[in-house]
């Protein structure tokens, strides 16, 4: 598979037995990269994370989130002084993370954007493989 799916999980902050989980998947190597930085931006950015999954889609986040393209959503993530992007799109109830680097510039690159949408679309030809085999 070119992703993975993780479950982030929280407790209600008034009863700690209750506990949400959402999906989100990462492509393998975003994952990967985002296991290999730092423990304080892995933390920045899983936190960010689990209030977009929590989220219903157009509801108001407190994040800072910007429409990249129809389907491509960036998401803001600033850490030790240093801003850092996470290019995501939805799928159903699934938020599928494609994209994640560190910002030099002040719009975001239109190769970050086009890797974004390359892997969206390899994940998006997967499942249909995967939907199509379950079929025959």
């Amino acid at each position: 598979m070119l992703y993975h799916e993780k479950t982030l999980q929280c407790n209600l902050k008034n009863n700690p037995d209750v506990i949400f989980s959402w999906p989100i998947a990462f492509y393998n190597l975003v994952w990967e990269e985002l296991e290999a930085s730092p423990s304080g931006l892995r933390g920045s950015c899983k936190a960010a994370l689990r209030r977009l999954a929590e989220a219903q889609p157009g509801a108001p986040t407190g994040l800072r989130l910007e429409k990249l393209q129809s389907a491509i959503t960036e998401l803001k993530v600033s850490w030790n002084r240093q801003e850092f992007r996470l290019l995501f799109f939805r799928e159903q109830s699934v938020v599928y993370v494609v994209n994640f680097f560190q910002k030099k510039t002040r719009k975001c690159p239109p190769s970050e954007i086009a890797r974004a949408v390359g892997r969206m679309t390899e994940i998006q030809v997967d499942q249909a493989k995967v939907l199509t085999r379950s079929l025959h």
